[in-house]
C-alpha cells in the first residue's frame, strides 16, 4: 500500500507542477481560512483509500439485491465510470476545495451585499445542516436548468449515458458540466455564509450519497424515501421511459420535487437507463484498451451535438428541450 502511496504522489506532485499549483501554499491558505480541522476533513474523507471504502458497501449491496439482476459489474461501462473521477485523484485533495474558497473571497470581497450571514458564528452541526437544506435546494435548480436548457443538456447527457447505473456512475461527468453546476451551486456560500470547514464537510458526505443513489439496488428506502432521495428514485430519473422525462430532479432531498410539480410518485419502477441516439458514445467493448476511447468520444458529444443544432437551425438555439429524446 505504501508503494501505491509513493506512486500516486509522484503523479500528483507531476500534474500539479504542470498546472503551477503549490500544495503548501494551498495548505497554508486553508489552514488560515478554516484552521487544521479544514485541512484535515479535506485530507482524510477525500483520500482515494476512503472512497473506495465507500464503494465497496454499495457494490456488496449491488450483488445481493439488484434493482437490474442481469446486469454485469464487468462492463465498459463499469471501467469508464472509474476512470472519470482520476483527474480527482491525481490532483491534491486540497485542490478539490479551492473552488469553494474562490467563491467566498469573490462573494466577500466584490459582492458583501448578498451574505445574509445567517450560518457565521453558528456551531458547526448548524452550519453543515444549513449547508446542507440551502445547497440541496440549489442542487435541484442546477439539475432541472441542465436539462431544460439545451447546450446545457448536452454536456448533463454524458452522465445519463450509463445504461447500467453503478456507484461510480456519480462521477461520469463532462468537465465543462462540472464547471456551470458548480458556478450556480457555490451561489448559497454567498448568500448564507458559513465556515470553510462546514462546506468541505457538506462536500464531500454528499459525494458519499452520490454513490449509493446511482447503484444498482433494489431499494426505495421505505417510508424515509418519502424525504431522502433512493436509489429508485433516482433510476427513475435516469429513465428512458417518455414518462419519466423531465422528473425526480432532487440530488438528496424528495421535498423539492413535490413543491416545484417534478415528483413522481411511483415508487415500486426500476426502468431501464441511458440515453437515446448516442450509440456511437456508448462503450460496448470490455477491452479496457479501447475505454479512453469511449472517454474522447463522450468528451466531443455535447460540441458535435451544438454543432449538429446550429446547423439545422441556423441559429444558436438554448430553447428548452421538451424531451431528451429531442437531444
Amino acid at each position: 500500500m505504501s508503494s501505491l502511496n509513493d506512486a500516486l504522489n509522484v503523479v500528483q506532485d507531476a500534474v500539479t507542477g504542470f498546472i503551477g499549483v503549490d500544495v503548501a501554499t494551498i495548505k497554508q491558505a486553508v489552514i488560515a481560512s478554516g484552521g487544521q480541522q479544514a485541512w484535515d476533513v479535506i485530507t482524510y474523507l477525500t483520500n482515494p483509500k476512503v472512497l473506495l471504502m465507500a464503494l465497496i458497501p454499495c457494490l456488496i449491496i449491488e450483488r445481493l439485491r439488484p434493482a437490474a439482476p442481469h446486469q454485469a459489474h464487468r462492463t465498459g461501462g463499469l471501467l469508464l465510470d472509474f476512470l472519470y473521477p482520476i483527474p480527482r485523484i491525481l490532483i491534491p485533495t486540497a485542490f478539490l476545495g479551492l473552488g469553494t474558497m474562490l467563491a467566498m473571497y469573490i462573494y466577500k470581497t466584490y459582492l458583501p451585499f448578498l451574505n445574509t450571514g445567517l450560518l457565521d458564528n453558528k456551531p458547526l452541526w448548524v452550519q453543515t445542516l444549513g449547508a446542507f437544506i440551502v445547497s440541496d435546494f440549489m442542487f435541484y435548480w442546477s439539475h432541472r436548468i441542465r436539462h431544460e436548457v439545451r447546450w446545457f443538456w448536452y454536456f448533463h447527457a454524458i452522465h445519463h449515458s450509463q445504461k447500467h447505473l453503478n456507484p461510480a456512475t456519480t462521477h461520469r461527468t463532462h468537465p465543462i458540466e462540472t464547471i456551470i453546476s458548480g458556478a450556480i451551486r457555490t451561489i448559497p456560500i454567498a448568500f448564507v455564509g458559513g465556515s470553510y470547514p462546514a462546506w468541505v464537510l457538506f462536500v464531500v458526505l454528499n459525494n458519499f450519497w452520490g454513490y449509493f443513489i446511482h447503484a444498482n439496488i433494489r431499494t426505495n428506502l421505505g417510508w424515509l424515501g418519502n424525504f431522502i432521495v433512493s436509489p429508485q428514485y433516482h433510476r427513475v430519473h435516469h429513465s428512458t421511459l417518455e414518462e419519466h422525462f423531465d422528473i425526480n430532479y432532487g440530488e438528496r432531498l424528495v421535498i423539492w420535487d413535490k413543491l416545484f410539480g417534478t415528483y413522481c410518485p411511483d415508487r415500486q419502477v426500476y426502468p431501464p437507463t441511458g440515453i437515446p441516439n448516442a450509440a456511437w458514445i456508448e462503450e460496448n467493448s470490455n477491452n479496457p484498451v479501447k475505454i479512453p476511447l469511449y472517454y474522447l468520444k463522450q468528451m466531443a458529444y455535447p460540441f458535435v451535438r451544438i454543432g449538429q443544432s446550429v446547423k439545422e437551425t441556423g441559429r444558436l438555439a438554448l430553447a428548452r428541450l421538451r424531451a431528451p429524446s429531442q437531444a
